[in-house]
């Protein structure tokens, strides 16, 4: 989080928390593991915020995953999910913010790197399907403040490879002020096809 100092440790100890727990997801629902996820992640933040006397640090955070028929997302604060499918844009994630009528930007109403006695974090969670050729992109407020939707639906209409759509995506956030930290993970779904012969 771009107002709070150590955020990439925030961050990092996040990623480090989720992967240390994610082989545990196939003994539970998936929203299950999600929610319980996004509590481990928060403790560890919390724990190492007291043990290094640190006043506050915290990060948001932003999730997918698939099995074999559906797709389930979890965010936490305001870096976004997207959905691309069928030259649609759709945001799927819900931003936790207090909306504002200025050219402010609005604040975080959660986070990661809260106290449980100051506040229960509530991830949003939520699962759909997809279809061969969709496109998800995960991204942080670096890439949403600098470049509108509507241009996010335009490059990834280009029909170009994922690494060069997040290549291009990087560049325009940077050519248009890059004044704050820029995260861009795209994949594309490309369902196996079972060939019998």
């Amino acid at each position: 989080m771009g107002g709070e100092k150590y955020g990439e440790m925030a961050a990092y100890l996040a990623a480090k928390t989720f992967d240390t727990i994610y082989p545990e997801r196939k003994k539970k629902l998936m929203k299950q593991f999600l929610s319980e996820v996004c509590e481990k992640m928060n403790s560890e933040i919390c724990a190492f915020v007291e043990v290094n006397k640190i006043s506050q640090m915290g990060t948001t955070v932003a999730i997918i995953a698939f099995d074999k028929k559906e797709v389930f997302i979890c965010n936490v604060g305001d870096s976004k999910i997207f959905q691309h499918s069928a030259g649609k844009l759709l945001q799927i994630s819900l931003d936790h913010v207090v909306p504002t009528y200025d050219d402010n930007k609005p604040q975080l109403t959660q986070n990661l790197g809260i106290s449980k006695t100051e506040f229960v974090i509530e991830p949003y969670i939520a699962k759909g399907e997809y279809t061969d050729g969709d496109r998800y992109l995960l991204c942080s407020d670096g890439l949403t403040d600098m470049v509108t939707v509507e241009a996010i639906e335009k490059t990834l209409n280009e029909q170009k490879s994922i690494s060069c759509c997040a290549n291009e995506l990087m560049q325009q956030a940077l050519a248009n002020g890059g004044v704050d930290n820029i995260t861009i993970i795209l994949c594309r779904i490309k369902k196996k096809r079972w060939i019998f012969k």
